[in-house]
């Protein structure tokens, strides 16, 4: 790990020009770093598709509120002209953004 304090003590005493030097390598490390870390880390589960009933009973609404809501929404599917489904996860997260 870093010390800190031998950290701050070398950025106290660097020029301007060296700061900027070292900023950029944190930078460039920090990324590589991150995207290292995104490989190890378990894939994200996919959403659930739920029906509109079930959305209306998450919101507290009727289902036809959720029929008049579902229009242009990233959340709502429509497989056939006659079905909607809902993504649950992109639903309450609009939710709870209304």
């Amino acid at each position: 790990m870093i010390d800190r304090n031998a950290l701050e003590a070398a950025l106290r005493q660097a020029e301007p020009a060296e700061l900027l030097a070292a900023g950029l390598e944190i930078t460039g490390r920090g990324a590589a770093a991150m995207a290292q870390a995104k490989d190890t880390l378990p894939p994200t589960p996919p959403s659930r598709f739920i029906t509109p009933a079930e959305a209306g009973r998450i919101a507290g609404v009727p289902d036809k509120r959720i029929y008049d809501w579902a229009r242009n929404k990233r959340w709502a599917h429509r497989p056939t002209k006659r079905c909607l489904r809902i993504d649950e996860k992109g639903f309450r997260q609009w939710l709870s953004a209304r």
